[in-house]
C-alpha cells in the first residue's frame, strides 16, 4: 500500500502511449500498402484478335493512313491503327499491334500530314470521305479466337 508521501515507482518497461501509437500506425500503414500492392493486377487483356490487311489509295500501298474501329453498339472498346510503308495495317487497342476486341465495328480512315507546331493532323488526302465511320461504308465483324482478314481496302484520294 502506498502513502501520499511516496513517489510512484518508475519502470523502464512501462508502455508509453505517445511513442507506441505512431509506431503502430506506421506499421499498420506499411502492412496496408504491401497488401494493396501485392493484390494489384493488370486488367485482363485477353481476347484480342490480330488484324491483317492492306490499304491501297488509288491502287498504291499507302503509308501513314490512320484508322479507327468504332464499336457499332457504342459499348465496346475502340481500336486505332495506322499503315506501314507497304500499306499493311497495324491495329492497336492497348499496346502497339495487339489487335482489337472481337465485335462489330464501323471503320473510319484519314490520311493526313502531322503538323508538329499544332501537334495535329492536317490536310486529309482522302478528302474526308472516310472520316466519319457511319458514312465510310466499311464494317468489320471481328470474330473471337481467330485472325481477322481485312483483305485489301481500296480507298480513293482527294484528287
Amino acid at each position: 500500500m502506498r502513502t501520499e508521501s511516496e513517489e510512484p515507482v518508475s519502470s523502464p518497461y512501462r508502455f508509453q502511449a505517445s511513442r507506441g501509437v505512431p509506431t503502430l500506425l506506421t506499421l499498420g500503414l506499411i502492412l496496408s500498402l504491401v497488401t494493396v500492392t501485392a493484390c494489384h493486377r493488370e486488367p485482363t487483356r485477353s481476347g484480342l484478335v490480330a488484324i491483317n490487311g492492306t490499304v491501297l489509295v488509288d491502287d498504291t500501298p499507302a503509308s501513314g493512313v490512320t484508322l479507327t474501329l468504332h464499336p457499332v453498339d457504342n459499348q465496346g472498346v475502340y481500336a486505332n491503327g495506322t499503315t506501314d510503308d507497304q500499306g499493311n495495317l497495324v491495329v492497336s487497342t492497348y499496346d502497339l499491334g495487339d489487335g482489337a476486341v472481337s465485335g462489330t465495328y464501323q471503320v473510319s480512315f484519314t490520311w493526313g500530314e502531322f503538323d508538329p507546331v499544332s501537334r495535329s493532323m492536317t490536310d486529309d488526302r482522302l478528302g474526308g470521305r472516310y472520316e466519319v465511320a457511319k458514312d465510310s461504308g466499311i464494317v468489320w465483324e471481328i470474330e473471337p479466337d481467330q485472325t481477322f482478314q481485312a483483305g485489301t481496302i481500296e480507298l480513293k484520294s482527294n484528287r
